[in-house]
């Protein structure tokens, strides 16, 4: 996946072996949407974990047999489902397996950090113009979802 693109699961779980189910009402009406858009969305299973996955190999490890890997939305499906609320996930790709965030393991910026900045700004905009174009769709039309 390269940043910017979307991934639409069908599934959350999370590390502890947590299983979450996705609204599929919702999911089809994101998928619609998505679809007119013509913006890349993937479909599969969504893993959470507890601590970030900062480099190439960490990232390929943990998310084998997986579409993506995240750090939320496993605990909001669980509130979802605890509340008795539809639960629906659309994530957008930041950092793709490949890209090793410039971060330490205290959370600092490295050293070669800026050098990465401009990388980092152009994948943001990807993954801002994205969700936007989508979640803008999403609200202007959501009157027509009825969980």
């Amino acid at each position: 996946m390269k940043s910017g693109e979307l991934l639409l699961p069908n599934e959350v779980l999370g590390e502890a072996g947590d299983r979450f189910s996705i609204d599929s009402s919702l999911a089809k009406h994101l998928s619609l949407l998505i679809h007119e858009e013509r913006i890349t969305c993937h479909e599969g299973r969504l893993l959470t974990v507890f601590h970030p996955l900062r480099t190439a190999q960490q990232k390929a490890e943990a998310g084998k047999g997986f579409s993506g890997v995240d750090m939320e939305a496993a605990t909001v499906a669980a509130v979802c489902e605890k509340q008795g609320i539809p639960f629906g996930c659309l994530k957008v790709v930041f950092d793709p397996v490949e890209m090793e965030l410039p971060i330490t393991d205290r959370g600092r910026l490295d050293k070669k950090a800026f050098l990465k900045l401009p990388t980092l700004l152009k994948n943001h905009l990807a993954c801002q113009r994205n969700l936007a174009r989508v979640l803008g769709r999403l609200l202007t039309s959501s009157s027509s979802i009825t969980p």
